[in-house]
């Protein structure tokens, strides 16, 4: 029986996300980190709310490392990124990839046994057209779930997949209890039985939430502070032990102190085009556009030592090339009508508003071209984008598994992250057959092929820069290890009190 082939990841996320990482200006005097702020308790920050508890409609970064920690599925992924079985006692895999058979063992929270309806329950909600889970687009091509027992989940796929074990880390496919969600009216319960390490068991919407341990460990308490500067004096003073947000300002300080951890983060800021828009329909326009940002600039100002971005896959994953050979905009086209503006929309924070200003400067400088800047909260700029987009907007990417077909598959025609406009059918087909072959020279030439089309023949986005993951760790914390999907374990992390 042919194995499923392993990516080998060169560095140790899903599902995207707008990603937000501010920095702010702040001056304060040094001083050490206390405790942890309570025995037992581990306190972590949010500069946010996740956008969906639900499993099935998890889409943002913060819900899926909450979700890492209190639910699990088939697999999961360990601080390197490697693929490790959590409730997959076996599987057996077709030689073609397009049948994989699971045998399941474990428990909830609550005792009851995990079992294969379970999962069938999970695909069939998140598979529904009706149910608008964003993630459910990468299962597109599940064709049959079958339960022959309890303990055993048949899946038949429509095509090859040799990394549908990769899939199987997704909260869409990690299992839900059918009967909660009936008594919930037609939602998974906020703090109902997890399968995780954690759940939920008390919550001060809009403060704090408090989870307790499934294995007896520490509690853990996330508090929501979106003040990068409150967050600082909260960590210096011991009430934070795990900072998420540092302040640009602050991190050459807290750097010298030994608080800094930095990390690799397959994700990719990036600024997007609305193409039917007619502002920037002319794609010579925007390839201009995309020749006048001085990306090396906006790392620098930003400080936290990111990568200008000259490709879309960050590094780490298979197809990522630290550059791709662009053709150069025709120099004679023509900006925009002499007065004009171009409206740019992105979601507030004081990183985002650094870039953007520094793309406004750099544009009006070297074409002429003025930018009015539309900022809002991270919510209604969800909204608006998929509602009322401007024509240009700011977003970033988040390969939520270790390999890049998600990020290649967001531009896709029917993708519903795909916010440009832009629709082609050559290029879904180069994605679809991407989506089949096993790793190797052949993929990765595609991947190549895929990107260059993307960025020079196309010229839907820009590619800024490729984030790295850093947060304030306090010393007392051990076994801290973000893996590059953004997710660390609480139940790993070891502190003193």
């Amino acid at each position: 029986m042919k194995k499923p082939s392993v990516l080998k990841i060169l560095v140790g996320i899903s599902v995207f996300v707008g990603l937000v990482i501010s920095g702010a200006a702040c001056s304060r005097q040094a001083s050490a980190p206390a405790s942890n702020g309570g025995a037992g308790t581990l306190r972590i920050q949010w500069s946010s709310e996740p956008q969906s508890w639900d499993p099935t409609f998890a889409q943002d970064g913060l819900a899926l490392r909450i979700l890492a920690n209190t639910m699990g599925g088939l697999y999961r992924y360990d601080g390197d990124a490697k693929l490790v079985p959590l409730y997959a006692a076996e599987v057996k895999v077709s030689k073609d990839f397009k049948t994989y058979d699971f045998k399941i063992q474990g428990a909830w929270s609550d005792g009851v046994a995990i079992d294969s309806d379970q999962f069938k329950c999970a695909l069939d909600r998140a598979l529904d057209p009706k149910s608008g889970a964003k993630l459910s687009f990468l299962l597109k091509h599940i064709q049959k779930i079958e339960t022959p027992s309890k303990d055993r989940l048949k899946i038949q796929l429509a095509r090859p997949d040799p990394r549908f074990l990769h899939l199987t880390t997704l909260p869409t496919m990690m299992p839900l209890r059918c009967d909660l969600i009936a008594a919930n009216q037609g939602s998974w319960p906020m703090m109902g039985p997890t399968t995780g390490d954690y759940r939920l068991a008390d919550v001060n919407k809009g403060v704090s939430y408090h989870f307790v341990s499934n294995r007896g460990g520490h509690s853990v308490e996330a508090l929501l502070v979106q003040d990068e500067s409150t967050g600082v004096r909260l960590f210096e003073s011991g009430r934070l032990d795990i900072l998420s947000r540092v302040p640009q300002y602050d991190l050459k300080r807290m750097q010298a102190k030994g608080w800094i951890r930095t990390d690799p983060f397959w994700a990719t800021y990036y600024l997007g085009f609305h193409v039917k828009n007619p502002a920037v329909s002319e794609r010579e326009l925007r390839k201009r556009v995309r020749d006048s940002i001085a990306k090396k600039e906006i790392v620098e100002l930003l400080g936290t030592a990111e990568i200008p971005a000259q490709s879309w896959i960050p590094p780490g994953l298979e197809g990522h090339t630290a550059t791709l050979t662009l053709t150069p905009a025709n120099p004679n086209t023509a900006a925009v009508k002499k007065g004009a503006e171009i409206a740019v929309q992105y979601d507030s924070s004081a990183r985002n508003a650094t870039v953007m200003e520094k793309i406004q400067a750099d544009l009006l400088k070297t074409l002429g071209i003025r930018l009015r800047l539309e900022s809002s909260d991270w919510k209604t700029y969800q909204r608006n984008l998929g509602a009322s987009p401007k024509p240009i907007f700011r977003f970033a990417m988040q390969a939520p598994v270790a390999d890049p077909l998600f990020m290649l598959q967001s531009f896709t025609s029917k993708d519903p992250n795909n916010y440009t406009g832009w629709a082609d059918a050559r290029y879904d087909a180069w994605v679809d057959e991407i989506a089949q072959m096993e790793s190797g020279p052949k993929r990765n030439q595609l991947i190549h092929r895929a990107q260059l089309y993307l960025l020079d023949e196309a010229v839907i986005f820009v590619p800024l820069y490729f984030y790295n993951q850093i947060h304030a760790v306090s010393p007392k914390i051990q076994g801290f290890r973000p893996n590059p999907m953004g997710v660390f374990r609480w139940a790993d992390l070891n502190f003193s009190t």
